[in-house]
């Protein structure tokens, strides 16, 4: 990977995978904050070549059942990087299909088996709010970075992620396990699914220039995802992952008990929730802005559309995120692997603004009717 000098920022509750020079986050109601464990082999960022890193080592060399790297070097069984993904500088394609102008979705399952670029216009930016291939209800495009419906075939697997979101294109190569991600349909919708909480498999690439242009340094952003959800591994499996190996930059993690938002690797804003209350196709929405000069307005966790509970910590004014061109896009598990959930995915959106809670009310209630393409 290639080395890039980012900064340094913080938020709230301590992460111990990472160990850096961060000021605390701010308490809301003045409760001590909760030291969770990232998982064996943590690196810190503040050491390495690149001023954030321990000489970009992504460590948690253990951690290969399923995984997606032996210790940050060694291809493993399963690993994302197996051969079969081509990493040519700009994007990520499977050797074998062609995403051209002749590219056929998913030969008749959306529309009559639509061309991705003829008819449907790839290229010119996220899809029209106000139009829909399938007839369903519209998402807000305004602001949208990437975009993943998780669709890509009815059943199976399929050889990427594709991402609907604005110019160019940040599609996620699919690394597998004995235990997923496969397709699975249901009447929300086709989700990746995974049969086993803390498992390997997921999608993944090394974060794009349009990631970094759009999402390092910022601060304002809305991270959408789909879940329905059977169980999560203690340890906190991966929704969605920005980092490195084992440590979440940007995400969502979940586990019994809470959900919680990373923020750099060592600091993190948590919401009690039981995983029993996310069975069934869920939509979570977390929405962030820094800017805001109530510490209360800093973020904002939604279900379904609906307020969430609220976290008893909240980020210090004009928190940013510290993101670098060594750190891994990941949906659904951390590159070291072990982390994914049992259950489903649905759908994955990143905004780099934050959306008004009628949008977020207005894209929840769209999702839950479906969540596949439109």
């Amino acid at each position: 990977m290639v080395g890039a000098t980012r900064r340094v920022t913080i938020i709230a509750l301590l992460w111990s995978a990472a160990a850096c020079s961060f000021s605390p986050a701010i308490p809301i109601d003045g409760d001590a904050s909760v030291d969770r464990d990232a998982g064996p082999g943590a690196t810190t960022r503040d050491t390495g070549v690149d001023g954030r890193r321990d000489g970009g080592s992504v460590g948690d060399a253990g951690e290969i059942d399923g995984g997606f790297r032996d210790g940050g070097s060694t291809e493993t069984d399963g690993g994302f990087r197996d051969g079969g993904f081509v990493r040519d500088g700009g994007g990520v394609h499977d050797a074998g299909v062609d995403r051209d102008g002749g590219f056929v979705r998913d030969g008749g399952l959306r529309d009559g088996g639509f061309f991705r670029d003829g008819g449907f216009v790839r290229d010119g930016g996220p899809r029209d709010a106000g139009t829909s291939d399938a007839g369903l209800p519209p998402l807000v495009t305004s602001g949208l970075v990437v975009r993943y419906f998780l669709d890509e075939a009815t059943s199976g697997t399929a050889a990427s992620a594709i991402d609907t979101g604005r110019s160019p294109a940040f599609d996620l190569p699919r690394s597998g396990s004995s235990n997923g991600p496969f397709y699975t349909s249901s009447s929300a919708g086709v989700s990746a699914s995974w049969n086993n909480a803390g498992s390997g498999g997921g999608y993944i690439a090394q974060v794009s220039q349009k990631i970094l242009a759009d999402l390092d340094n910022t601060r304002r952003l809305t991270l959408e995802v789909v879940v329905d959800l059977d169980d999560a591994t203690s340890f906190g499996s991966r929704l969605v992952h920005i980092g490195t190996g084992s440590t979440t930059y940007l995400g969502l993690i979940i586990e019994d008990g809470s959900v919680t938002f990373p923020i750099n690797g060592s600091s993190t804003i948590q919401w009690n929730i039981a995983v029993g209350s996310l069975s069934g196709p869920t939509v979570l929405t977390v929405v962030f802005d820094s800017t805001q000069s109530n510490i209360n307005d800093r973020i904002d966790f939604y279900v379904n559309g609906s307020p969430g509970p609220t976290s008893q910590f909240g980020p210090a004014q004009n928190q940013s995120f510290d993101l670098s061109s060594n750190d891994d896009f990941v949906i659904g598990n951390r590159p070291n692997g072990s982390r994914s959930i049992e259950g489903e995915i649905g759908y994955v959106a990143i905004y780099d603004r934050r959306l008004t809670p009628q949008e977020v009310a207005d894209n929840a209630a769209a999702l839950l009717v479906s969540h596949d393409t439109r």
